[in-house]
């Protein structure tokens, strides 16, 4: 039987930017990430063909998009479209962000 109960030790993990890092899981049709920011970390602008969605269940991020700063406080949601250039970068406090992402 399949598990659908997805411990984070079993995700994919590794550091995209210094102090940046994401565990990642991926489905037939989405993939859900949680990304941890340390004080000032900054995840340099990129796009990808895909759309995203995120969460900011803590910290603060200063968000770009489309080369727009955008302060992102906690609870705070985004939608990003895909082919869309977009970046973070931790204001202060160490952050965590939840992303969806439809390939």
């Amino acid at each position: 039987m399949a598990s659908y109960i997805i411990d984070r030790k079993d995700c994919s993990n590794h550091q995209i930017f210094p102090g940046v890092t994401i565990d990642t899981v991926a489905g037939e049709a989405m993939m859900l990430s949680y990304v941890s920011f340390e004080p000032e970390a900054i995840v340099q602008p990129h796009s990808h063909s895909h759309e995203q969605m995120g969460l900011l269940p803590e910290g603060e991020l200063s968000f770009t998009l489309d080369g727009e700063p955008t302060l992102v406080p906690p609870v705070q949601m985004w939608r990003t479209p895909g082919g869309t250039q977009h970046g973070s970068h931790a204001v202060t406090e160490r952050s965590t962000a939840r992303n969806a992402v439809t390939p």
